[in-house]
């Protein structure tokens, strides 16, 4: 009975603050989120019957196409330091910041069983990952290697993907033995556990991947709309078997963003 009740009530409560007309958001999303959030737009759209457009690209360079002018309504990062400067650019609706997923970084080795530090410590061939100037998962991943000494080892041997997409496309290609990605990426495409590693947090900061309302938002409630259906427990719940982690921050730790 549980699982009936929990989608009526996120319907309910959906249905009562949107709007009385449909409307189209324009949502700029990180690309390890992408294909979770292509997995929750049709029952966004169906709660409140607004639908969604996406465009998907690294937090670097969806950060670059709001500054110049790009017609968003919502931006989904994959860190909290470009929502935070958009927040002091006062480019965002005040109060919209949160953080709406915690990524989660992984190794794949496609032809290599359980791969781990030691599989790094060890450099053979050459390594994918996003690049750390556009992607936080890709500074995440230059972190992981700094901390494990391993970055001298691997630095002429790394291949950069502009997002963690293009990343795991390289190791889907044959053309890297592995690959910096989100775990989410593994989840989605069914990837046999024993090929890759979760990397542990200890080895770089917390991913923590925040949402904003923009000031360039066509349809201000919509898009509010949009970002309770993120914080309601139901899509949560889906988000964390999407591979996230959805901890909760307090108000002064959402506001302390480094990165």
């Amino acid at each position: 009975m549980k699982h009936l009740i929990c989608p009526l009530i996120v319907s309910v409560v959906l249905l009562t603050t949107s709007t009385a007309r449909s409307a189209e958001l324009r949502v700029a999303v990180a690309a390890n989120f992408a294909a979770t959030l292509e997995g929750l737009a049709p029952d966004f759209a169906r709660t409140t019957g607004h639908s969604i457009r996406l465009s998907s690209g690294s937090s670097g360079t969806l950060y670059a196409q709001i500054l110049n002018g790009a017609p968003f309504d919502v931006f989904l990062s994959a860190d909290c330091a470009r929502p935070n400067r958009l927040v002091d650019q006062n480019r965002t609706v005040s109060g919209t910041r949160f953080t709406y997923a915690v990524g989660k970084l992984a190794l794949w080795t496609p032809s290599q069983r359980h791969p781990d530090a030691a599989w790094l410590r060890r450099p053979a061939g050459r390594l994918a990952l996003a690049n750390p100037d556009l992607a936080p998962y890709g500074r995440a991943a230059a972190d992981t290697l700094g901390a494990l000494g391993a970055m001298n080892g691997w630095r002429d041997h790394l291949v950069l993907g502009n997002n963690v997409s293009q990343a795991m496309q390289f190791a889907v290609s044959g053309a890297v033995s592995g690959a910096f990605v989100s775990t989410s990426q593994l989840i989605a495409h069914k990837v046999s556990q024993e090929f890759w590693w979760q990397v542990p947090e200890r080895f770089h900061a917390a991913i923590r991947q925040q949402a904003v309302v923009l000031k360039s938002a066509s349809d201000v409630d919509a898009a509010g709309a949009f970002l309770e259906f993120l914080k309601h427990p139901v899509t949560r719940s889906r988000i964390e078997s999407a591979g996230y982690a959805t901890r909760s921050y307090d108000t002064l730790a959402e506001v302390r963003c480094r990165r």
